[in-house]
């Protein structure tokens, strides 16, 4: 009774067996056909052959154009090559498509129709062996079935609107056969992807029969469609006939188009914003940079120890993002705040820098500034120093404008001292801010200085109103590279530039800090420079200083006699009168080999030792 219920089991172990290999053998048999099946249809391959037939006739116009150069030069060169007057026609295109199609369902058919008819045809010839490629089909097709075990139903048809997580490399951009779950079209989105798939219909009418649209992608931020090009296309050029891809694909007036670059040169990204990420832009003190990027959310970090400019119209956000930097700044240690402001917006700020908002003490606090910066160098001559390292005594002093074009027009002497401080103080640790609702460089009311601007390193471009503002502040070469600050919105979006990093023009959304958060940081006192200091050593002792000061040296700089006395340039040639020494304007040789007002070794020497013989 045992031995019956072993060899029924048995049995029943070798039938499931059996069940399962069938049925591995016909899943991996579906996949097989599932796959031949998209290989025979060729989705695509009409655009690909217009693609193909519009680079080669590209190609040779070219080799024509050149071998017209050459015969022009030489009258004895061979008769220019003849080219096509125009494109394949839709008929030869579809022609092609068609013999395409039929050789690749020729050829779905004959493979296995020889898998089943060359065995026995062979086995009849005398050929025993050529029967057991039906074993090796049918392991094959279970091997199949079972690498395939995972999926519940066939491959599904590729959708025609992909969705993308929030960060994507560039390259999978143009990954074809692709299909992610996610973001569904809205009526808008549809229409506009609608217009993407009568692309071939209506390009050639607006002169776009060179540029091959991809899949559309959907993120949170909108439309991605990536662009790849034939003949003398490039993403520069494209971004100049970003009026005709609106109008192609229908875009409404109020959605931002953005043209971005693609990975390589014969290729772009349209970004379509028909939507806005949902991003907390809160202000907290341990959220640090100016803001998150609207496309990826990762936070957009500027330097705010170096010079920068930032430019918006109103209602752009320019005040904000003036709150968000100078709270980091001051974030920073041994770093102070000189506001400029001839508005109210500064006030809030008086509990924390020194705000001056009235001619005279502008005019003061500029000079303030530029004593400063002339003593720091004189130390770092001295000293054999590049860059000065703030300290609790010494501090760096961030000076921020706001507004430029109200200092400019109210108090037009104080540019020359900010002129000097923009191009000289960044290294002794004096950076400038220069902040304007009107960045333009000419005509009345301007709010850029021309030789200021050159100097500022770092730009933060709000929504300007034109085009020309736009590259007032992101630089000439802004709007060819795709920085169009002027199709920005208002309420807080940005775009950061920096010279010598290669930022994307990728949108800001700044932080959005409040002036209850400002009024919120902790008071300190702010920066100022005293006038006159209390002397360390009197009248007669001046001398003594100014001649161990320039031992080995040709002279000593009144600026260098100031610094160690601890009194202004003034009290330092009071003093030195006393003895009968007048500064002279080029006493003192500096490294770079200019050379400063102060007093030569010989006549300090000499007065020296009249004093001496008294």
């Amino acid at each position: 009774m045992s031995s019956l219920t072993d060899e029924q089991n048995e049995q029943r172990a070798l039938t499931r067996m059996a069940r399962t290999s069938w049925g591995y053998t016909l899943r991996g048999a579906r996949a097989l056909m599932d796959d031949a099946a998209r290989w025979a249809r060729a989705e695509g391959i009409e655009a690909h052959i217009k693609e193909k037939d519009a680079r080669a006739l590209s190609a040779q116009q070219q080799r024509a154009m050149r071998a017209h150069a050459r015969a022009s030069k030489n009258r004895r060169a061979q008769s220019v090559p003849p080219v096509r007057a125009h494109a394949l026609t839709d008929i030869e295109v579809n022609a092609r498509a068609f013999g395409t199609r039929a050789l690749r369902s020729a050829l779905v058919i004959a493979v296995p129709a020889c898998a089943l008819m060359v065995p026995p045809w062979m086995f009849v010839e005398g050929n025993l062996g050529a029967l057991l490629a039906w074993p090796a089909i049918y392991g094959y097709l279970a091997w199949n079935g079972w690498a395939h075990r995972d999926e519940a139903e066939p491959a599904q048809s590729v959708q025609s609107v992909n969705t993308l997580a929030p960060v994507e490399e560039k390259t999978r951009l143009f990954s074809r056969n692709r299909t992610e779950a996610g973001l569904k079209p809205t009526s808008e989105e549809s229409a506009i992807i609608d217009r993407v798939h009568t692309w071939e219909a209506h390009a050639a009418d607006r002169k776009l029969h060179e540029v091959f649209p991809g899949s559309p992608i959907i993120d949170e931020s909108g439309i991605l469609i990536p662009m790849e090009f034939a003949g003398l296309w490039t993403p520069a050029k494209l971004d100049n006939q970003v009026d005709q891809l609106r109008a192609l694909l229908a875009v409404p007036d109020e959605v931002k188009t953005q043209v971005k670059p693609g990975g390589t040169a014969d290729r772009a990204v349209l970004r379509i914003r028909t939507r806005v990420r949902d991003l907390d832009l809160t202000w907290t003190p341990e959220r640090k940079g100016l803001g998150l990027n609207a496309d990826t959310g990762e936070v957009v970090s500027v330097d705010v120890t170096d010079r920068l400019s930032v430019a918006g119209m109103s209602g752009a956000g320019k005040s904000v993002a003036l709150r968000v930097l100078m709270a980091e700044a001051l974030g920073l240690p041994n770093t102070m705040l000189v506001i400029i402001d001839l508005k109210v917006e500064g006030a809030l700020w008086a509990h924390v820098a020194r705000v001056e908002s009235e001619a005279d003490g502008i005019q003061s606090v500029i000079d303030d500034l530029v004593t400063e910066m002339k003593e720091r160098e004189a130390i770092m001559r001295t000293e054999s120093l590049d860059t000065w390292e703030p300290t609790p005594e010494r501090p760096r002093i961030v000076v921020v404008i706001d507004e430029g074009a109200e200092l400019m027009s109210e108090v037009p002497d104080s540019v020359t001292g900010l002129r000097s401080i923009a191009r000289r103080a960044r290294s002794a640790e004096i950076p400038l801010w220069w902040a304007t609702q009107k960045p333009t460089v000419t005509g009345p009311g301007k709010g850029l200085d021309s030789a200021i601007s050159a100097q500022l390193t770092s730009q933060v471009c709000m929504a300007v109103s034109s085009p020309t503002e736009a590259r007032n502040v992101l630089g000439e070469d802004a709007t060819a590279k795709g920085w169009h600050a002027e199709d920005l919105l208002k309420g807080g979006w940005s775009l950061v530039r920096v010279q010598g990093e290669d930022r994307t023009p990728d949108p800001t959304r700044v932080w959005h800090m409040t002036k209850e958060d400002v009024k919120a940081i902790a008071p300190r006192s702010p920066w100022r420079r005293a006038k006159t200091l209390t002397p360390v050593v009197d009248a007669k002792d001046a001398l003594v200083v100014a001649l161990d000061l320039s031992e080995g040296l040709q002279g000593v700089s009144t600026v260098r006699i100031g610094v160690a006395l601890g009194v202004s340039d003034a009290e330092v040639h009071v003093r030195m009168r006393v003895h009968g020494v007048d500064p002279e304007p080029n006493a003192f040789a500096m490294g770079n080999g200019e050379k400063a007002r102060g007093y030569r070794r010989d006549k300090l020497e000499a007065a020296f030792n009249r004093r001496n013989d008294r």
